[in-house]
């Protein structure tokens, strides 16, 4: 009777996990659609160069605290203990906030000057309250309590559209308040969570939950620096090489691309998992043969939805902007293109962590970085906004052939192995 309870808990925490998930995807396609429509291509693009950067601020969060406490909290057997690291690391990441904010704050007025302070404390407000709403809802996620999260979730990412529909009925909409909007409704999930929920640890266990994480901490750090640069990097490059509008083409595709996130993000609750069996198994041969079966037969189920974007580019680019543009229609077959490699990018990688491979994980990275921005340095006064698209598929290309190549070699030389033990 207990392994069933724990069982139908498990489920309910995956289909809680899933939902959130899917509402949040969905949230974020709207509000980037709502505002481009809105907002216009150029205004849009300034926008998305100030996420970027608070999306920097956020990756290095992901990389020193919550990928650290999603791994590591399970391994805390005694309940107790494990509350306690997780206390302690929701301190860290609230005291991290504010440093992560001054340094938004002063980065857009070193560059604007004191013109640029409104948008300066939008960002800042915007940034510090992100990531402590992260903060919580990663720790309910950690903590098992995923209908939680995805109350948490939906006052933030919700509210955050919600504000975004007054703000231009009242015809107040701007960059700055679409900023102010994210600030305020991650900043009313944040107090909702204060209220119901004790978070903190103390001094002393926030001294012991990093020093429990420092190590993975720092090994991730330079891996998720590099996915920013990949993702938010070229975006922010092919602005400043052509114009904002550039990098609003870009954005939008990206948006188009979002759904495709619940599906990725859902084979992180399974794979990883049934890797690591396959692994303890069959070693090097059963996860690379296992990952394998699961690559050929999800690119076949990619293939269709992807070939279906490419042919509706153009419709789908009237419909988002109310006019046709055939710059974000290419962009969206360009994306389309990126999104069917991005599954046995994703599965690549789980394979590279199964075997506890990171630093072929950061080549890839650069291999991908590589492709990325020489295309978009070379290509940008030609192509605009496509030379960004075409070096990230470029890119992308080149880094799953990279994985490939050494997957292969290491199944190789597993079987060499394996004939001399015999």
């Amino acid at each position: 009777m207990r392994r069933l309870r724990n069982f139908l808990a498990n489920r309910r925490g995956g289909v809680w996990a899933l939902l959130d998930q899917a509402m949040v995807t969905g949230c974020n396609f709207l509000t980037n659609i709502y505002m481009v429509r809105e907002l216009g291509l150029e205004s849009y693009g300034v926008f998305v160069i100030l996420y970027a950067w608070m999306l920097l601020a956020w990756s290095a969060q992901i990389a020193l605290f919550i990928s650290p406490l999603m791994s590591l909290s399970p391994m805390v057997e005694e309940l107790p203990e494990r509350r306690n690291y997780m206390r302690g690391m929701n301190t860290l990441q609230f005291a991290f906030a504010l440093p992560c904010g001054i340094c938004l704050l002063v980065g857009v007025i070193a560059v604007k000057g004191m013109a640029g302070l409104p948008a300066a404390l939008a960002l800042a407000s915007a940034g510090i309250l992100f990531q402590l709403q992260e903060t919580v809802r990663r720790y309910y996620f950690a903590a098992e309590k995923s209908g939680i999260a995805f109350a948490n979730d939906s006052i933030s990412y919700i509210g955050q559209l919600v504000l975004l529909v007054v703000f231009s009925a009242a015809h107040m909409l701007n960059v700055n308040n679409c900023l102010w909007a994210i600030g305020l409704s991650s900043g009313a999930a944040v107090v909702v969570a204060l209220i119901s929920t004790s978070l903190f640890g103390t001094f002393r266990q926030a001294q012991k939950s990093w020093a429990r994480s420092k190590k993975l901490a720092y090994g991730l750090f330079l891996f998720t620096q590099l996915g920013w640069a990949n993702s938010q990097g070229v975006l922010m490059l092919i602005s400043v090489l052509v114009g904002p509008a550039a990098g609003g083409i870009l954005k939008v595709a990206q948006t188009v691309m979002g759904p495709f996130n619940v599906f990725f993000l859902a084979t992180e609750n399974v794979i990883p998992r049934r890797a690591s069996e396959y692994f303890v198994l069959a070693k090097v041969k059963g996860v690379y043969e296992y990952l394998k079966r699961l690559a050929i037969w999800g690119e076949v189920f990619m293939l269709i939805p992807c070939i279906a974007l490419v042919l509706l580019s153009g419709p789908l680019t009237k419909l988002i902007l109310k006019h046709p543009s055939h710059d974000v229609a290419v962009q969206i077959c360009l994306q389309s293109g990126y999104a069917f490699l991005a599954l046995t990018f994703r599965l690549m990688t789980y394979f590279y962590r199964t075997l506890e491979k990171p630093k072929v994980l950061v080549a890839a990275n650069v291999v991908l970085l590589a492709g990325s921005v020489g295309v978009t340095l070379l290509f940008a006064p030609r192509w605009g906004a496509a030379a960004a698209g075409g070096g990230l598929l470029l890119g992308e290309l080149m880094s799953v052939l990279f994985m490939y190549a050494v997957a292969k070699k290491l199944r190789a030389n597993a079987a060499i192995a394996e004939l001399r033990i015999a």
